[in-house]
């Protein structure tokens, strides 16, 4: 009877780790597995550290979006139950940014990104509570970049901050003004007046803010 010879797992053949024909990257060796719970814990803070988003909502059952009062607004911010003036409502939400990468960079890609921004004139920041694309969504996950935002949005999900203050309009002429006060010192957000159930959040956005697309 013939016998099988069974290659040698040892064996190289002419295409060994030192053919050309070989992937580079095959020839790198890979971390060992303490090394790369490292790399992967320092990655991770360091996400936590610089890409978290910001931002806090306590009275979120307070809150409904809905249809703005004010034509061609799109959405807008009301109340569910009477609210005491000088409620705190939360903190504007967002991802901490530098204001010249966010405005030469994504605005100029998603200019809609800007209308939803919050500047922080003292820091050279602005907080950006919009997704990969300049749009609203119900949460900001945070993330910088593709691979940060597939991690905050799957591994980090529970960072997730929701975005209803975002929704808050100007007021236009004729509505009564604002019944809401923002503190640029902390990013807070309460309400300036007592407002009653069904009333909709209006909110001055200040001199810089570029009202170019307001109600488009």
């Amino acid at each position: 009877a013939s016998s099988i010879k069974h290659p040698n797992p040892t064996h190289r053949s002419s295409l060994d780790l030192a053919s050309p024909f070989v992937d580079p990257l095959l020839r790198i060796p890979l971390p060992n597995a303490p090394a790369l719970v490292s790399i992967t814990i320092t990655y991770v803070s360091l996400l936590l550290l610089y890409d978290r988003p910001r931002g806090s909502l306590p009275l979120r059952d307070a809150l409904s979006i809905a249809q703005s009062q004010v034509p061609n607004a799109g959405l807008g911010l009301f109340v569910n139950r009477n609210l005491p003036s000088g409620t705190v409502l939360g903190t504007y939400p967002g991802v901490l940014r530098r204001q010249d990468d966010f405005y030469e960079v994504k605005c100029r890609q998603y200019p809609k990104a800007v209308y939803y921004s919050w500047r922080l004139n003292d820091s050279g920041c602005v907080l950006d509570p919009t997704d990969s694309k300049g749009e609203i969504q119900s949460y900001c996950y945070g993330g910088s970049g593709v691979i940060s935002e597939r991690v905050f949005s799957s591994i980090l999900r529970f960072c997730a901050k929701p975005t209803d203050l975002t929704r808050i309009n100007e007021p236009p002429v004729g509505y009564g003004g604002c019944n809401v006060i923002a503190r640029e010192e902390n990013n807070g957000v309460r309400v300036g007046r007592n407002v009653e159930v069904g009333e909709e959040l209006f909110m001055d956005y200040g001199l810089n803010y570029d009202r170019s697309g307001y109600g488009q």
